[in-house]
């Protein structure tokens, strides 16, 4: 800054000139305008210090990050690279090795041996079930000869069937019904019901009943009990009426008893299988 009268340059903070003493003029003592423009320049590079100190506190975290994995692997794979010569060392001496891997060796045929000769065990209660189904068996075999299937077959037939049936167990020709022939038909129906009866009582004998045949049991008792009411019921229609026709009511009961035999029917294929029990050739009663 210099003044105004001498040109003697002077302090810019100065009133006075120091060489003249002429007072300095107002507009010469006010600071000059590269001031505010120097602090706008200080804010300026104060900006960018701290934009540049934020990203580097946004990048700094990020590259720590993407070098963790290189360093913290790095000592997983030392052991893999040193882990050859380790185990590399035992096999230099051959026949020490070749005794060890050959004596596990050596025990194959045993265990082979061990495992073809071994067999599963049986389910459980094998001998109580054979026991049960040989009795069923014979129960069955006398089932079979009963002449009842004849009249069941006849149920399934309707009134043909019937006068079939008992033409055959009277050996008589059925025609017009009497008293004497009605008779007849009764007393092969209390028969045929006493036979069944009997062999229901001898079926219920049957003990013990193994758990793994208690539905068997039930299903075959089922059948047995449905077929004396169809004999039973039978018998009644045929003392009732003075024809055949009335018999033909019946027909659902003998459908009844057909139904629970097979169910029981499946039921005893189902347990032979498990148990792998064929059933008998030869007929189990004399």
């Amino acid at each position: 800054m210099q003044c105004s009268k001498c040109r003697a340059e002077v302090n810019a903070q100065a009133q006075f000139c120091w060489q003249c003493g002429a007072p300095l003029s107002p507009a010469e003592t006010t600071p000059p305008p590269a001031e505010p423009e120097r602090s706008k320049r200080w804010a300026v590079v104060a900006a960018a210090l701290a934009v540049l100190l934020l990203l580097a506190g946004l990048l700094l975290p990020r590259l720590l990050r993407t070098r963790g994995p290189a360093v913290t692997t790095s000592p997983r794979e030392l052991p893999e690279t040193s882990a050859p010569p380790v185990t590399a060392a035992p096999p230099a001496n051959t026949p020490q090795a070749e005794a060890l891997t050959t004596r596990p060796a050596g025990n194959l045929p045993a265990a082979s041996g061990l495992a073809q000769g071994y067999t599963p065990p049986a389910p459980p209660f094998a001998e109580e079930v054979a026991a049960y189904l040989r009795k069923l068996e014979m129960i069955q075999q006398r089932d079979a000869q009963n002449p009842m299937a004849q009249l069941f077959a006849m149920m399934a037939t309707g009134l043909s069937g019937l006068t079939d049936a008992l033409k055959g167990l009277t050996d008589e020709t059925v025609g017009e019904t009497s008293g004497n022939q009605t008779s007849g038909y009764l007393a092969q129906f209390d028969q045929l019901l006493q036979a069944k009866q009997a062999l229901v009582r001898d079926f219920q004998a049957i003990t013990p009943v193994p758990q793994p045949c208690e539905r068997l049991h039930a299903l075959y008792g089922h059948y047995l009990n449905t077929q004396v009411r169809a004999i039973y019921d039978l018998r009644n229609a045929v003392a009732r009426a003075d024809n055949l026709a009335a018999p033909l009511g019946v027909l659902p009961v003998g459908k009844q008893a057909e139904a629970a035999q097979q169910a029981a029917s499946q039921e005893e294929k189902s347990i032979r299988r498990r148990y792998s029990i064929p059933r008998a050739a030869a007929p189990l009663v004399p």
